[in-house]
């Protein structure tokens, strides 16, 4: 489960999985401190919106 250079990146996630993870961590690609701390809520919907619709896709 690789959790260090995951990003939101189509290509990237592809790369992972063609590689033979189950599963991958993600930390400040996915929230930051800062999203938080500015209430960007709407921004951490629409990207964990789009990771859990590049996964489906894989």
């Amino acid at each position: 489960m690789p959790s260090g250079g995951v990003t939101l990146d189509e290509a990237n996630l592809k790369a992972w999985f063609a590689a033979g993870v189950f599963c991958v961590g993600m930390g400040s690609h996915l929230i930051d401190a800062e999203m938080l701390k500015a209430g960007r809520f709407a921004e951490l919907t629409e990207r964990t919106r789009r990771l859990m619709t590049i996964l489906a896709e894989i």
